[in-house]
């Protein structure tokens, strides 16, 4: 039997094998998203393991600085540090 939520209609008799039916019909669902959900954790242990292996720091690349001036509005100036980290990001890992 499939789960039926607008079982029990109003002031319907009470029997147990409509209810346990109910009930047999949430545990399946129940067990069904158990078992999807142990799938998925394998397949994000399995990304978990393939990314471990790429995720390297970028050489030759410092912090950046949130420190650095700028003006209200910003003026073309104020984004020639940002443009250079972009630029020595990009070179460091074209490398």
């Amino acid at each position: 039997m499939v789960f039926d939520p607008n079982w029990p209609p109003t002031n319907a008799e009470v029997e147990s094998a409509p209810f346990r039916n109910q009930f047999n019909s949430l545990k399946a669902l129940i067990d069904a998203q158990a078992a999807l959900i142990t799938d998925l954790q394998g397949q994000v242990a399995a990304l978990q393991t393939q990314l471990a292996g790429k995720a390297t720091a970028i050489p030759n690349v410092a912090q950046f600085d949130p420190n650095i001036p700028y003006h209200t509005p910003i003026e073309p100036g104020d984004l020639n540090p940002i443009y250079n980290k972009v630029n020595e990001v990009i070179s460091s890992l074209q490398q």
